[in-house]
């Protein structure tokens, strides 16, 4: 084995020094690092929390398309309930004017205009 020197220690101290300033991560790039992960988490967190958010918009939006279905079966129910009214009205109609005109010989109608 070599013997050791005081210029061998003096050497190693400067490969040493050399090595902690330039290769090892100095607080400030940990510092770095760790913000920067930081910044990613925070991001990962605000997508999750925009997905949640799209997906509560989907199911309000799905009620209001489930809600305007409902309106427009009931507004169908209607329109044909009065397509069927309209029907029997004027079926009606018919016959009060012909009973009208067998008895008294005119319409009601006629001699109110």
């Amino acid at each position: 084995m070599d013997e050791i020197s005081l210029e061998k220690v003096h050497s190693l101290l400067e490969k040493l020094a050399e090595y902690v300033m330039n290769q090892l991560p100095t607080n400030r790039k940990v510092d770095a690092r760790f913000e920067n992960m930081e910044r990613r988490l925070n991001k990962i967190e605000e997508e999750k929390a925009d997905k949640k958010d799209v997906e509560k918009i989907k199911q309000g939006i799905n009620s209001l398309l489930n809600g305007m279905d409902a309106q427009a079966k009931q507004l169908d129910i209607i329109r044909t309930e009065q397509v069927a009214f309209n029907s029997v009205f004027n079926r009606l109609e018919k016959r009060v004017t012909n009973l009208e005109e067998k008895q008294t010989g005119y319409r009601m109608r006629d001699a109110e205009e």
